[in-house]
């Protein structure tokens, strides 16, 4: 398969940093990311409660890309019907941190892993529909309802993202989904590979060390009190070594 091509843009004011860099630089077998992220500024007001956007005015903010499969847009506005994802004309797709950033905060989950998360999932969803997204307004049957840690979890409570953005997978359910007749079949060696690299999609390894102490505050104490006790032995074991070594000369 011909590599699919994506273009990343960033929408609004973000008020906290996101390695552009980290997500532009991923590597996958299966699609280039254009080294440049768009900024775009909001050129219209919200026309949605909680000052959000419509799907209809974010189809006027965005241009159409023509030298990409589709563009993936960051922003940090309410969307449509409270999703955190929104699906428009010409593939182009919407991702708001609006909510999920305190979230991703909160459990110490990088902002970038939610976004490669969701490449992987609007990959397939390209290739399942014919290489194309479909329109909100389409009929779809690529998300389920229960939270498995699977890319396609629909995630109607934001705060079961976390789930599928440490090592996340594909489920059986959506491997079929994927050699079922109501869309187009996604050959299986794609599926394979994938699989493989959303498995680097995952907590950095102090996050996780930092983790551990929370959730074993008594066992991590223990384990520094050890590693204090076999530290100073090696070292006072170091310098006699070293001290009966010098005593030759």
């Amino acid at each position: 398969m011909k590599k699919i091509k994506i273009k990343i843009a960033q929408l609004g004011y973000i008020p906290f940093p996101i390695s552009h860099k980290r997500i532009t630089k991923w590597k996958s077998d299966l699609f280039d990311i254009d080294t440049t992220v768009d900024q775009y500024t909001f050129q219209m007001d919200s026309d949605i409660e909680f000052s959000g956007y419509s799907d209809h005015t974010l189809e006027k903010e965005l241009p159409v890309q023509t030298n990409f499969d589709f563009l993936i847009t960051i922003t940090n506005v309410p969307l449509q019907d409270d999703f955190y994802a929104r699906r428009l004309s010409h593939n182009r797709i919407v991702i708001s941190l609006r909510e999920v950033s305190d979230i991703l905060r909160k459990e110490n989950i990088n902002f970038e892993n939610y976004i490669i998360r969701n490449i992987y999932r609007y990959l397939f969803v390209y290739l399942m529909y014919g290489n194309r997204i479909p329109l909100m307004s389409e009929k779809t049957n690529f998300t389920h309802d229960d939270t498995r840690g699977c890319i396609f979890d629909f995630n109607s409570n934001k705060s079961e993202l976390i789930y599928s953005l440490d090592k996340p997978h594909i489920c059986p359910e959506c491997k079929n989904k994927m050699n079922g007749k109501a869309h187009e079949k996604v050959p299986e060696y794609i599926v394979v590979k994938a699989e493989k690299e959303i498995k680097k999609i995952k907590k950095d390894v102090y996050i996780k060390l930092m983790d551990f102490v929370k959730q074993n505050p008594l066992l991590s104490i223990i384990i520094t009190f050890l590693t204090g006790i076999f530290m100073s032995l090696l070292s006072s074991f170091l310098y006699d070594i070293l001290k009966i070594y010098l005593l030759k000369f």
